[in-house]
């Protein structure tokens, strides 16, 4: 896909320099940077994704609720009127 970027020339310049060096276009440079952009953001989403399971396991496992005797039956659930 093309895309058309304003880019400050100076950043176009430390950016050829940089592709340059690692013999690499500056489209190939953009891509790979990118790439690596996406990978970081979803390693980070899926690190907090189970920084957020692990709190739920800690308050279902600090939660405690007396729930009482049981004063029916199953047949009483289901009893037919």
């Amino acid at each position: 896909m093309k895309l058309t970027l304003n880019l400050d020339p100076e950043l176009v310049e430390k950016v050829s320099e940089i592709a340059a060096d690692r013999q690499i276009t500056i489209n190939d440079l953009f891509n790979q940077e990118l790439a690596k952009i996406i990978r970081e953001d979803e390693a980070a989403a899926e690190e907090r994704k189970r920084e957020a399971i692990e709190a739920l396991k800690r308050s279902f496992d600090e939660s405690s609720f007396p729930v009482g005797k049981r004063t029916w039956t199953r047949a009483d659930l289901h009893e037919r009127r």
